[in-house]
């Protein structure tokens, strides 16, 4: 990962209570495979097109968040929140959704889900 993805993970990281909303920041497009953002509040962030393969987004908030095209092959995303978030052609492939809330969450348009992880099935 390059200095420049590591400083907005850092910024992502450092929540409401400095920042403010996390719409404001757009990592949209970043490659952030292998990330560890258990248990990080990314309420409304823009994760469009990003490179989340193999990142553990355990207990994540991902609500409202925009996920167009990102790809989380093989991510976890077990207790996740993923509420009223667009997946919109997300690549899901060997993820684990186990115990994710995804109500509301937009799953239109060809979701690879062909293989889910064991314990999402």
């Amino acid at each position: 990962m390059s200095y420049f993805d590591k400083t907005k993970l850092k910024v992502i990281r450092l929540g409401k209570r400095r920042y403010g909303e996390y719409n404001e920041y757009n990592v949209r497009k970043t490659d952030l495979e292998g990330v560890d953002l258990e248990g990080a509040n990314l309420k409304g962030a823009n994760l469009g097109g990003a490179i989340l393969k193999g990142a553990n987004l355990r207990q994540t908030c991902l609500e409202n968040a925009n996920l167009y095209k990102a790809n989380m092959e093989g991510a976890n995303l077990e207790s996740a929140n993923l509420l009223e978030s667009s997946l919109h052609y997300v690549n899901l492939e060997g993820a684990n959704l186990e115990s994710a809330n995804l109500r509301e969450t937009s799953l239109q348009y060809g979701v690879a889900l062909r293989k889910l992880s064991p314990a999402a099935k």
